[in-house]
């Protein structure tokens, strides 16, 4: 184990002890359209605090901030402990599953929409309520999540404030052509992509049958009433319409999310608060540079701690505005 890894690694210990110490953590679960979800509330019982609902990004992202092999260090878990220590109260909750399977003879499940996911986020809000110290709680929407708690926001008086943290500004579908054209192998076929997109933006479903097969993975019937309702809602829309305390977080060296995004709803709200952490990446953590191989070991090694300034800088501003 290097020393840089033993350090982290101290200072996680030392983080867990103190906020064990300083508040309770125990778990709440919703029914939400016959679906159960589980969230994790860090507390304190002493007294009641301002209070946000951590809402995750897009992906099999659990509730704790990991996503199978491709991101680890439970990064999620980790902000709440350094804004409990801070006094900040928090619930991490889970979410649907995106990419259950299609539906069958013998299932009836629908396909999960971005609706859905704003229906769950107004129970999470209900849920955390009684440990706030404000008649409201503050919305922490990471990546995709950021859009969930814009759309929840609309004239939604529960809501004290918004931090977006790493929050693209643009329609996801215009994110969708941006990225896929990166990939050499569909280069070839981007008209039929641009097609997909152009038709599901439309609100106008495709038959699998009549894609072609490597447009399933991203298209497919069973994603396509999420992406249609996700393609209906633009951030940089949506924000012009909030007037509450908002706080836009961007790491420098994201490379998912360019900083312009942040820039972007920046410029669509004016009253909000840009803070841009240096040398942060997608996932909270800070990296010297760019590369490939760089951002591979960030996301994937559980060692590599988040940077304290996310805790810091939104601990600040909530108390500011409450």
């Amino acid at each position: 184990m290097g020393l840089m890894v033993r350090a982290n690694f101290i200072i996680l210990i030392a983080v867990s002890s103190l906020t064990f110490k300083a508040a309770a953590e125990t778990e709440k679960e919703i029914s939400s359209s016959n679906h159960k979800l589980s969230g994790t509330l860090v507390y304190s019982e002493a007294t009641k605090r301002p209070t946000a609902i951590i809402v995750p990004r897009s992906g099999k992202t659990d509730r704790n901030g990991d996503e199978g092999r491709e991101v680890r260090g439970k990064i999620y878990k980790q902000l709440a402990d350094q804004l409990s220590i801070l006094g900040i109260n928090t619930l991490r909750i889970e979410k649907r599953d995106l990419k259950a399977p299609p539906r069958t003879q013998e299932t009836t499940t629908p396909p999960v929409t971005i609706d859905d996911y704003e229906a769950d986020l107004h129970t999470w809000i209900e849920t955390a309520l009684p440990y706030s110290s404000d008649e409201c709680v503050w919305l922490i929407g990471h990546g995709e999540g950021g859009l969930i708690s814009l759309i929840a926001a609309q004239n939604n008086t529960q809501t004290c404030g918004l931090i977006l943290i790493s929050t693209a500004g643009r329609n996801l579908s215009s994110i969708m052509i941006t990225r896929l054209k990166t990939i050499k192998d569909n280069m070839r076929i981007m008209p039929q992509i641009s097609h997909t997109v152009r038709k599901l933006k439309a609100a106008r479903p495709i038959p699998n049958e009549k894609m072609i097969p490597p447009l399933r993975r991203f298209f497919g019937e069973h994603l396509q009433p999420y992406l249609i309702s996700s393609f209906a809602n633009t951030a940089s829309d949506l924000i012009k319409k909030i007037s509450i305390p908002t706080l836009i977080i961007h790491g420098e060296n994201d490379t998912k999310t360019p900083l312009s995004e942040a820039e972007l709803l920046l410029r669509s709200n004016p009253q909000a608060k840009l803070v841009v952490i240096k040398k942060g990446n997608h996932i909270l953590k800070a990296m010297e540079d760019k590369e490939q191989m760089t951002v591979m070991k960030a996301y994937m090694n559980s060692f590599h701690m988040i940077d304290p300034k996310y805790g810091e800088e939104i601990a600040s501003f909530m108390k500011e505005k409450s």
